[in-house]
């Protein structure tokens, strides 16, 4: 009996940051990417399952990372400059 219950207190805190980490999903598909400089970047392309958003720029795809994604004014802004996320791969 005393594994079900560790079994199934893993199970329940797999599940519940699991449920944050798409709680915390600011971004959709088809909305527009803005830099730190509150100028356009890209189209999301794609959000993926860690919150960090895909986008193609420049005939590459770029993740862009969760914890650099916020809501400014209503719209989706990274914190890095557009010839930042250019660098990223």
């Amino acid at each position: 009996m005393k594994k079900f219950g560790i079994l199934s207190l893993g199970v329940l805190l797999a599940v519940s940051f699991t449920s944050a980490a798409y709680a915390d999903n600011i971004a959709t598909k088809g909305q527009m990417l803005y830099d730190s400089n509150s100028a356009r970047v890209a189209t999301v392309h794609k959000v993926n399952d860690d919150g960090s958003v895909s986008i193609i720029l420049d005939g590459k795809v770029i993740s862009v990372p969760a914890n650099t994604l916020s809501v400014v004014d209503g719209h989706l802004t990274t914190n890095m400059t557009k010839n930042q996320v250019l660098l990223l791969d």
